[in-house]
């Protein structure tokens, strides 16, 4: 039973709201998964085969559900973009994924870096509210796993991150 509890938790399925009281934008967005976050690799010397598209799915959805008053995940922009019921988009794009030695570090000591370009837009195209996040993590790893993990956790903490940037102003109170 203790393995259900860490299972990850599914993405809310196509086109189905998830509505949050708490959240503090009074907005209903739309997301969709992003194709590059399938093939997205950080530079560096991790292997090939670490993929990080599930973790980022999965940000991106509680991104917008610890954010926005309502956020609907839909299979493609144009799907989002031809709904009724949203008012805005939520884009991230990746700029820079790397791991690399640390500068500052001793030793076998590393930095990751996580940039992406975070965009709400009105389905008209207009631009709400635009952001370059870079999230730095530093970290000790000897073995191929825990390099992984890191990786993995650097691109969690990015996307919990720019949740947090995305709340900190109140963007969404100046007139439209």
């Amino acid at each position: 039973m203790v393995a259900a509890a860490c299972a990850p938790i599914p993405p809310p399925p196509l086109g189905s709201a998830v509505v949050s009281s708490t959240a503090p934008i009074p907005l209903r967005v739309g997301y969709w998964v992003q194709p590059q976050f399938q093939s997205a690799r950080f530079t560096g010397a991790l292997p090939d085969d670490v993929s990080f598209g599930d973790i980022m799915d999965h940000g991106l959805a509680e991104l917008a559900k610890s954010t926005f008053r309502s956020s609907t995940r839909f299979g493609s922009q144009a799907e989002a973009l031809a709904s009724p019921n949203i008012d805005a988009v939520v884009v991230p794009t990746i700029e820079v994924l790397a791991l690399e030695k640390d500068p500052d570090g001793l030793g076998l000591k590393e930095m990751s870096t996580v940039r992406m370009q975070w965009r709400v837009s009105e389905k008209t195209g207009r631009v709400l509210w635009s952001n370059m996040v870079v999230s730095h993590l530093h970290e000790s790893c000897l073995m191929e796993t825990c390099r992984k993990d890191f990786a993995r956790r650097s691109v969690k903490e990015h996307f919990e991150a720019a949740g947090a940037v995305m709340r900190s102003l109140p963007w969404w109170e100046r007139p439209r």
